[in-house]
């Protein structure tokens, strides 16, 4: 990951699992086209849940595929639960976040939609980051078209 400090660093936060439907399909895509000319480093913190969890024995594999990209994951765990357990997640979130401002000197937090956007804002705002969230409407299209939803009625 030492080339990734050579070129603005960029978090990217989601509150999906990296390779939920929601998540994987239109940001990946984006990331990779913003990134075809190798300007940016991409980390990405997501709160991967078991259905969407990249095995053990691909995500080298995974990785190594994503860092020709220059994406980086660092996946944290997703609980479900209270509202003491959301604190909890966006405090781990915030900690993480912290460090690699730190380290890769990131300039923006971007984040995918709604609870993501608002860990997003909070993050971007105490570590002094610009803040960018990208929301998809009709929200239904969307999930018929990643396969999530059926279209049946």
């Amino acid at each position: 990951m030492a080339a990734a400090t050579a070129r603005p660093a960029i978090l990217v936060l989601t509150q999906n699992s990296f390779r939920d439907p929601l998540f994987h399909g239109p940001v990946v895509s984006c990331l990779k086209t913003l990134n075809s000319a190798a300007r940016y480093a991409f980390h990405v913190i997501s709160y991967e849940q078991e259905q969407y969890r990249i095995p053990a024995n691909e995500a080298a594999a995974f990785d190594a595929e994503l860092g020709v990209h220059a994406i980086y994951r660092h996946p944290l765990t997703w609980g479900r639960g209270s509202l003491l357990r959301k604190a909890w997640e966006l405090l781990r979130g915030f900690w993480l976040a912290a460090r690699l401002r730190v380290r890769h000197r990131t300039v923006a937090v971007f984040a995918l939609a709604n609870v993501a956007g608002a860990f997003a804002y909070l993050i971007g705002r105490a570590l002094g980051m610009k803040v960018i969230v990208f929301t998809f409407e009709p929200h239904s299209e969307f999930m018929a078209e990643c396969g999530v939803w059926s279209r049946r009625r």
